[in-house]
């Protein structure tokens, strides 16, 4: 893409979030009905929940094709399927569509036949794990379809020379896929292991929120720790960033993945980590990393945090220079980029 190009971002508006776009971008943000699906409340609950998340994809994707006419646009790249409206429009009138998928999106809509419909309009396609090529050139075909992962702003200040660190910290969506439970279970092993050697032991605290809260709170009560165990729901970017920075170990204990965005913030923040080998976690840490765990195991969760806090052996420091380079937003950036020339702006 040559340097005159213009770039226009829409995405949901998030309270406490911030979105920072590079020279020669606009960003607009609009409002998004971002609260989960209420489990348990009722039909009528769950009716009202749909239509507003419905209304607001409507409305990004008005306000999306509201700029497309304004300023002309001919390229539209979506990262969601729910915006195909956009594309759809875009393809109408004469335009070039990319998509990029995230690993949940894709496999809830994978065998719906309006999905295929669409795939139609689609130019290239986009995915951040190995996993999920296979399945998308049987819809798309093989030459449309690339494996371009997540990034991270590696130019930030070096945070590893935060002091005092303490405790685990795990991150995400509190859900079936994230594996919480397990990791819940696996830390009260830990917890037992760690007691019967006499040794002193960190907190665990879990950031982000979901349907499962309930019965993960039921949880902690159950396995008596309640003073070890804290669920410290949503955080905006700067008091997640402040956890990060004070943890000493992350801990990925999810039973699928994409490519979690959160192992390279874990990294970019200097802590150590432990993370299932499920998605793309693999290809980011290498397979013989000694914390690659088996999933679904809170045996394997347990024994490997008895592991991490007693290692004194591993190049933590050389491990994370290495991810932050190869997962730097100008790496990832520039295979969009060499993408979006080849197909449009050197057309």
């Amino acid at each position: 893409m040559d340097s005159k190009s213009f770039v226009h971002y829409v995405s949901p508006r998030l309270d406490g979030e911030k979105f920072s776009v590079p020279l020669n971008c606009s960003h607009v943000s609009v409002w998004q009905w971002m609260r989960a699906r209420p489990r348990g409340r009722g039909f009528l609950d769950s009716v009202l929940h749909s239509f507003l998340r419905s209304l607001s994809i409507l409305w990004i994707s008005i306000v999306s094709i509201t700029i497309l006419i304004r300023y002309r646009i001919r390229v539209v790249h979506v990262h969601s399927p729910m915006y195909l409206i956009v594309a759809l429009f875009n393809k109408a009138v004469g335009g070039v569509n990319y998509i990029t998928f995230h690993g949940s999106d894709y496999y809830r809509v994978k065998n719906k036949c309006w999905f295929r419909l669409f795939s139609k309009c689609i130019c290239r396609v986009f995915c951040i794990s190995p996993q999920m090529i296979d399945g998308m050139s049987n819809i798309f075909g093989e030459s449309r379809v690339h494996i371009v992962p997540n990034g991270i702003d590696s130019n930030l200040k070096n945070n590893e020379v935060v002091k005092d660190r303490e405790g685990f910290l795990g991150v995400g969506f509190l859900k079936n896929e994230k594996g919480f439970s397990f990791l819940i279970e696996g830390y009260a092993k830990f917890v037992g292991e760690m007691k019967s050697l006499k040794k002193e032991y960190p907190r665990l605290r879990i950031a982000g929120e979901g349907y499962l809260r309930g019965d993960l709170e039921e949880l902690i009560k159950k396995l008596g720790l309640c003073g070890d165990v804290l669920l410290l729901g949503h955080l905006d970017i700067d008091k997640m960033s402040a956890e990060y920075l004070k943890s000493e170990f992350f801990i990925l204990s999810s039973v699928s993945e994409g490519f979690p965005k959160v192992v390279l913030e874990a990294f970019k923040s200097g802590c150590k980590v432990v993370l299932t080998n499920v998605g793309s976690c693999s290809t980011i840490v290498g397979d013989e990393y000694p914390f690659l765990i088996n999933h679904s195991s809170s045996d394997e969760i347990s024994k490997a945090l008895v592991s991490i806090v007693d290692d004194r052996s591993f190049d933590f420091r050389g491990l994370r220079r290495d991810v932050l380079f190869k997962y730097s937003w100008e790496n990832v950036m520039s295979k969009y980029d060499d993408q979006w020339s080849n197909d449009v702006f050197d057309a």
